[in-house]
């Protein structure tokens, strides 16, 4: 008997105006309903113009689109909390409504937002799930917490340009790859990664969104073109392969990871 499946949808966006922006994701928010994706990524900071609260115009027209579509969005956008900044990705339900909310918690010292402290996971009925945008990819104990805390599927909106690490002898766009494969195959997890794709601001998204299962493998990529990947996610294999990798850990031994 085939395992229970989750459609996930991870879309790679060529950045424009505002609005044209704007206007792509509810595009793409229409194009994965009609392929019957349950949940749709967008890549980091990919809508708005400039902070607005999750109140404002940008996330209540994506609302909207959630809510007529019928199916689980998440954006990406500069939220204007009320102490100051947050790069924030709001989970958008079917019903319309705001679900949840994640807020980066980690970034440059030179990156001038405020940080986020908690690592909820949602439970949606038909998975779970846990998001981390971009530089938070970079730390496994943030996907750890996601996956104990029992998430499926982890969604990474990115921004990821060739001014990254530089490590020899790999590329950035190998880096990103091998960041998903490793929390997806660490924690026995599926992982969607989006970026954006061409010049953003002074530099220049290389695009390689993908999805990863619970062993690692990668089994959607968008390459470096614009446009939406889709898999569907076998729940019960993560559900097997998380018990494996995760029942021998001595959680009481990792205290020096504190600090």
């Amino acid at each position: 008997m085939a395992g229970r499946t989750v459609r996930i949808a991870a879309v790679q966006l060529r950045m424009g105006t505002p609005a044209e922006n704007l206007d792509k994701h509810l595009a793409f928010i229409d194009q994965a309903a009609t392929e019957r994706a349950q949940i749709v990524l967008f890549p980091e900071l990919a809508v708005g113009d400039g902070p607005e609260p999750l109140d404002g115009p940008t996330v209540t027209r994506l609302r909207h689109a959630a809510g007529d579509a019928g199916i689980y969005v998440i954006p990406c956008l500069m939220e204007q909390g009320q102490d100051g900044p947050y790069v924030t990705a709001p989970l958008l339900s079917p019903t319309g409504e705001i679900a949840g909310i994640y807020r980066k918690s980690h970034a440059w010292p030179e990156w001038n937002h405020r940080l986020g402290s908690e690592y909820p996971v949602f439970d949606l009925g038909f998975a779970r799930i846990g998001i981390m945008i971009c530089f938070d990819k970079r730390f496994p104990e943030v996907a750890r917490l996601l996956a104990v805390q029992g998430a499926d599927v982890i969604m990474t909106p990115n921004s990821s340009d060739a001014k990254g690490e530089r490590w020899e002898p790999w590329s950035e766009p190998e880096v990103f790859r091998m960041y998903h494969q490793m929390r997806a195959l660490e924690n026995g997890v599926y992982v969607a990664a989006t970026n954006k794709i061409g010049p953003v601001a002074d530099t220049e998204c290389y695009g390689g969104s993908i999805i990863c299962n619970p062993t690692g493998r990668i089994v959607a990529d968008a390459d470096v073109t614009e446009g939406m990947i889709l898999h569907d996610c076998d729940i019960d294999l993560v559900r097997q392969v998380r018990e494996y990798r995760l029942c021998n850990r001595r959680a009481s031994t990792y205290g020096g990871l504190v600090g």
